[in-house]
């Protein structure tokens, strides 16, 4: 069984044509998502990793570590996502 928050299609035949419908998950506002703080001195990773999960989750990312963990001080998330091979680490 799927969680709910999952992608669901159906297709239904009706007199003169096919109806098809998608019901999308509903999206938690930006105040309730859980917090990701990414951290990567590459640029292509990071792009892509906000991309995969910006819908659901609050987004900050550095390409420096010691300012990522200045913000951490600042502002603490839910869950951070580094690269362990980065300059001056």
């Amino acid at each position: 069984m799927l969680p709910d928050n999952w992608y669901e299609m159906s297709a239904e035949r009706a007199d003169v044509c096919n109806a098809f419908s998608v019901r999308y998950p509903a999206r938690r506002s930006i105040v309730n998502r859980p917090r990701i703080l990414l951290v990567d001195d590459d640029e292509f990773t990071r792009s892509f990793l906000r991309i995969v999960l910006q819908d659901e989750y609050q987004i900050s990312s550095y390409p420096d570590a010691n300012q990522a963990l200045e913000k951490f001080h600042e502002s603490p998330v839910d869950l951070v996502i580094s690269d362990i091979n980065m300059p001056e680490m």
